[in-house]
């Protein structure tokens, strides 16, 4: 299989792909050096969102798809929600609406490359390389921060994860050769989020 592989997400045994036009691959694992089968679906949003992330939120059994870019802009950040059982039918997507991001400080336009679910708060959270932002919200869309990331230290965040307790990955790429991973620890101690 080849694509423009924009996201990827474990449930289980299960492994989920997604490309910048929408399409969905699952698959198990297998033996090293083994091929397996795989299950290729189009998620129906390629022709109004370009795919940039891809998680999942255990809270409802669903798979968050970020889009970079909607077309027509309407001013939202959209996130779409596909149930991991497609027999519960299609579930609402989420649409931050821009302004209320400017009004929190944001840049105009945040548009996300990544998203991952912050497993205290189960907030969602957004990284928009393009902005050097991060933003973090409710599962109804209500903003709750936003942070600024250094261009030095960050130069072109294309990833976002969050390991058990907490910890937060960050993943840069930059000409091929500046490639890299910041691990950013949860503070524990007084006066500490």
């Amino acid at each position: 299989m080849r694509g423009d592989f924009e996201g990827i997400a474990v449930v289980g045994d299960r492994f989920f792909l997604v490309t910048s036009t929408g399409m969905l691959y699952e698959f198990r694992e297998g033996a090293v050096g083994s091929s397996v089968p795989y299950l290729e679906t189009d998620i129906g949003v390629g022709d109004h969102c370009e795919v940039e992330g891809l998680t999942h939120d255990s809270s409802d059994e669903s798979l968050l798809v970020a889009c970079k870019e909607v077309a027509p802009d309407e001013g939202y950040v959209v996130v779409h929600r596909l149930p991991l059982d497609p027999a519960r039918g299609a579930l609402a997507p989420l649409r931050i609406p821009q302004d209320r991001i400017r009004d929190a400080g944001g840049s105009r336009n945040f548009s996300p490359s990544a998203v991952a679910i912050e497993p205290e708060t189960g907030h969602i959270v957004l990284l928009a390389a393009r902005q050097e932002q991060i933003l973090e919200v409710t599962a109804e869309g209500g903003v709750v921060s936003l942070f600024r990331l250094s261009k030095e230290r960050h130069p072109r965040p294309e990833g976002l994860e969050f390991a058990p307790g907490g910890t937060l990955l960050m993943s840069d790429e930059k000409d091929e050769v500046d490639a890299r991973v910041t691990v950013y620890q949860r503070r524990v101690g007084p006066g500490s989020p």
